[in-house]
């Protein structure tokens, strides 16, 4: 990087008090570079063809078009995953955002004093949220068998992956100052954030928090 800041110098400007400051010369150009050699070894590696994609194009629209024609005769029959669908959705959501209070907790910095422990659950939460649902089903189809639970267990790290990052962020905006306050009247630490934050958005979770 130095070596482009060598190539490429910083402009000098001149303020009105006479001060002179450098402004670093713009990283468009290594990146789109970078862009550009990425975007050609995986065109080779994949072995992509703009004429084999321009030439089966009208495939597909031979996918699509039975699309816009339902037949309605064979609703009945999806009638039962539909309904199992759903309840996969509704208890693997349900089950997700419970399981990861706890954990949100122990990833928050100012709840839990411990940069290892904080670290750790950083990195579970962001290593299941790069898992794509689709993927996190296959495998879990894989260890359980093809059914309802593999897409439950699904939907329940997706849930408890998201809900635990967003809730661990908001964890560590709590007002520290109401917080020890709330400590040193007797509250635990718990309850004393419940208060805090449940005070601010009573919808949490949906916990119902005494005001």
């Amino acid at each position: 990087m130095s070596l482009y800041y060598k190539i490429f110098k910083p402009k000098k400007h001149t303020l009105k008090s006479g001060k002179e400051v450098y402004e670093k010369p713009t990283l468009t150009i290594p990146i789109l570079i970078l862009l550009l050699l990425f975007t050609m070894l995986s065109v080779r590696v994949t072995n992509f063809s703009m004429a084999t994609l321009s030439k089966n194009i009208h495939k597909l629209f031979a996918i699509l078009s039975p699309m816009f024609k339902p037949n309605f005769s064979y609703f009945p029959s999806i009638v039962g995953p539909l309904f199992d669908t759903i309840k996969m959705s509704f208890l693997g959501s349900f089950l997700g955002a419970v399981l990861a209070m706890p954990f949100a907790f122990l990833a928050s910095n100012n709840m839990v004093n411990n940069k290892v422990i904080n670290w750790i659950v950083k990195l579970l939460f962001s290593i299941l949220r790069t898992i794509p649902t689709l993927v996190s089903a296959l495998i879990a189809t894989y260890i359980f068998g093809l059914g309802a639970f593999a897409g439950t267990v699904a939907i329940f790290l997706f849930s408890f992956s998201y809900v635990g990052k967003l809730t661990y962020e908001q964890i560590e905006t709590v007002n520290m100052g109401a917080f020890e306050a709330m400590i040193s009247m007797g509250f635990t630490r718990t309850m004393a954030f419940f208060q805090i934050h449940c005070a601010r958005n009573p919808s949490l979770l949906f916990i119902n928090c005494p005001l």
